[in-house]
């Protein structure tokens, strides 16, 4: 049975890795998961998500891909347009929750060509959720303006809790859903009425050597360690919480164990990249509770 919790927040887990989805969902049969897809990486995976285990998954969304063409070394990255965008979704939008306009200017003077693309999609009749890049700027009072459902912040300048604050009040009393685009912070998602975000931080981590771990011993909202698991010992290396030294080993061997039926030498070696992905895959969704009880101790619900 799946859990029905009413929920304000929801958190999408992004570049998840499918044998640890599966993994996951034989472990944790009750436990639902968000995931976010992106178009600039779309391949046989995406079926099945959306097909075969769509009804282990609570909502599917879709990132346009952008982030991709702009930032990563990706041959393929001529296939991300907006015009095969707008193909795309017109096929298969109707199997996401929602998607994300196609805004490939990630800077604050791309506000115009931005909305331009906005604008393409929707007289394509489609419903992209448009993105903030400038914060400072009137972009935020035109989406209100327009009365947008939904509204991303996208901007690297929302990175702090002021910014957060003065978004926030921004859209008060508007009914609008905040999307959190890349982040996974617990001091911008707990202390304010953001709908949703999205974040590959638990992904990441595990192809590099580390795990998540939310810390019950540790005191106030953030119980976050994160802990290197010293598979390569290098010099260059230096953690705050390496696992040889850290403070609550037996604890975190104990939870591993309960948990997952793992211990440390699951996780470090050839083919442990799952199992460290798994458990972060496992913090995820602590971090989305714990974010749901502060917001309810706030009484957020979901909208501005």
């Amino acid at each position: 049975m799946k859990q029905s919790v009413t929920k304000p927040f929801d958190y999408y887990q992004a570049s998840l890795n499918l044998q640890v989805f599966k993994m996951f969902i034989e472990r944790f049969p009750n436990i639902v998961v968000n995931i976010l897809l992106s178009y600039g990486s779309v391949n046989p995976d995406f079926l099945e998500y959306l097909d075969t285990y769509r009804h282990r998954i609570g909502k599917i969304i879709l990132d346009c891909g952008t982030w991709t063409l702009n930032y990563a070394k990706n041959p393929d990255f001529k296939r991300i347009t907006l015009d095969n965008y707008i193909r795309y979704l017109k096929r298969f939008g109707h199997l996401f929750d929602f998607y994300f306009n196609f805004d490939d200017n990630f800077t604050s003077s791309g506000v115009e060509k931005n909305q331009y693309n906005q604008k393409l999609m929707e007289d394509a009749g489609l419903s992209p959720v448009p993105v903030v890049h400038d914060i400072y700027g009137d972009e935020i009072d035109q989406y209100i303006y327009a009365e947008y459902k939904r509204v991303a912040l996208g901007s690297s300048q929302v990175n702090s809790q002021r910014h957060m604050a003065q978004i926030t009040r921004r859209f008060d009393g508007t009914g609008t859903e905040l999307h959190l685009l890349g982040q996974s912070g617990i001091r911008l998602l707990g202390y304010f009425p953001i709908s949703s975000s999205d974040s590959t931080l638990f992904a990441n981590p595990g192809k590099m050597g580390f795990i998540k771990y939310w810390n019950p011993q540790r005191t106030g909202d953030e119980k976050t360690d994160t802990i290197y698991l010293e598979e390569r010992i290098s010099e260059k290396i230096k953690h705050k919480h390496m696992y040889s030294t850290y403070e609550y080993k037996k604890d975190l061997d104990a939870f591993l164990q309960n948990t997952f039926g793992l211990d440390y030498y699951d996780l470090v070696g050839k083919g442990s990249a799952v199992n460290k992905m798994l458990v972060n895959m496992y913090y995820a969704v602590q971090l989305e509770a714990e974010i749901n009880r502060m917001h309810q101790g706030f009484g957020f619900t979901g909208r501005a």
